[in-house]
């Protein structure tokens, strides 16, 4: 005999045969479980009018757990209760008791009746008046103008002193190579005492305003006729000028003929140096030494141009070599300009003429009775060096004089 099919719709849990009526009566009335109805599923078309009620309610899901109600939360809980004395505990040190805030009004003294104010009090012994800005800026102005006036005057209160230190300076000796056994005594030179009159002459020179004024007091004026109209300038000074009574008066004897430098300064705090020469019983001056004369200027010579037969400067050693000028065969100069504004390179050949008598202005030479002076003025003849060089270097083909004056 099969076993009966259990109903779907009863959820009461079948009871065995040894079920006792104590669990029975233990047991918890179920309540029905209550069904979810979900919307009904979308088709394709739209539901015929012959679908039946149940067919458009949808499908009905149940839940297979049974609910129960909950007990009451006494029955689920165990309530415990403690037998004995409950100790609480207390503070070791009890908290410090709080001071009440103590408030103390001060009266402000009242003003007696008949005081002085300030103001009656200023009025009395008088008021400090008070200082307007405008002060300070005339103070300040006052400073400025004293400091300018200082500036100014600075000038004409050292001026005493530094004539006599360029003068000084000026006054140092002029490059030239002389001998030692040769030096004349200064009492038996022409030029001795000459001083005075060398002075008058320049002054003639630096006033002058025509050619025609200068040149009876010119050497060799006949031949530098045409040079001089061609280049010659008026300086442009005063008639009324007159050189310091402290320009410096040098006479140098040499074996050939003995000249003299007269060194001064001009109106225009410039300092000037001029040749003389005494011809006969003539005192003359020496135009080209005195204006440092060239065939070519130093700007011309810069660019390898120019004619470079006669050029007056200052020479130095230098150390300038390069492929075109090796050390090893030539000597290496500096030569610049008497107002020391362009500087050409000159290379004189080891073992020659030109090369050794530029060593004896520089160095000196004991054995020839040849000493060493400090300045080292001179007066060139130059040459075109190798086409590969550059255009301010040049050769020095021979040295003409040790100083800016022709013998």
């Amino acid at each position: 005999m099969s076993p009966p099919v259990p109903n779907s719709t009863n959820q009461t849990p079948e009871s065995s045969p040894n079920t006792s009526e104590s669990d029975a009566a233990e047991a918890v009335p179920e309540q029905p479980t209550q069904a979810t109805v979900l919307p009904p599923r979308r088709v394709a078309s739209a539901p015929s009018e012959a679908a039946s009620e149940a067919d458009r309610i949808g499908l009905r899901i149940e839940s297979p757990f049974l609910r129960t109600q909950s007990p009451s939360l006494s029955q689920r809980i165990e309530v415990q209760e403690l037998a004995g004395s409950v100790t609480r505990l207390e503070q070791m040190t009890p908290s410090p008791e709080k001071i009440p805030r103590q408030v103390k009004f001060v009266q402000l003294p009242v003003r007696e009746e008949g005081a002085i104010s300030s103001s009656e009090v200023g009025a009395q012994w008088g008021l400090e008046k008070r200082r307007s800005v405008s002060w300070l800026v005339i103070a300040g102005a006052s400073v400025v103008a004293i400091v300018v006036l200082c500036i100014f005057l600075l000038p004409l209160v050292n001026s005493s002193y530094r004539k006599k230190a360029r003068l000084a300076r000026l006054a140092k000796p002029v490059t030239t190579t002389v001998a030692k056994e040769k030096i004349l005594p200064e009492i038996s030179n022409p030029l001795t005492g000459k001083q005075a009159e060398a002075m008058q002459l320049f002054r003639t020179y630096a006033t002058a305003t025509t050619l025609e004024e200068i040149l009876p007091y010119l050497r060799d004026s006949e031949t530098l006729a045409p040079i001089l109209r061609d280049r010659w300038q008026a300086m442009g000074i005063s008639k009324q000028w007159q050189p310091a009574t402290e320009c410096s008066w040098l006479i140098v004897p040499q074996e050939s003929r003995s000249y003299a430098v007269l060194c001064g300064v001009l109106p225009d705090q410039s300092n000037f140096t001029a040749y003389f020469v005494n011809e006969g019983s003539k005192l003359l001056l020496d135009w080209k030494a005195t204006t440092t004369y060239g065939t070519a200027t130093f700007a011309e010579l810069e660019k390898k141009q120019g004619d470079p037969t006669e050029v007056r400067g200052k020479i130095s050693f230098s150390d300038y070599y390069n492929a075109t000028w090796p050390e090893k065969v030539y000597q290496c100069f500096k030569f610049t300009s008497a107002d020391k504004e362009s500087i050409i390179w000159c290379y004189a050949k080891r073992g020659e003429s030109a090369n050794i008598s530029l060593f004896k202005l520089l160095f000196g030479d004991d054995k020839n009775g040849v000493t060493e002076l400090k300045v080292n003025r001179i007066t060139l003849r130059l040459a075109h060096g190798p086409d590969t060089s550059l255009p301010n270097q040049w050769l020095v083909q021979e040295m003409l004089n040790p100083d800016w004056i022709t013998p």
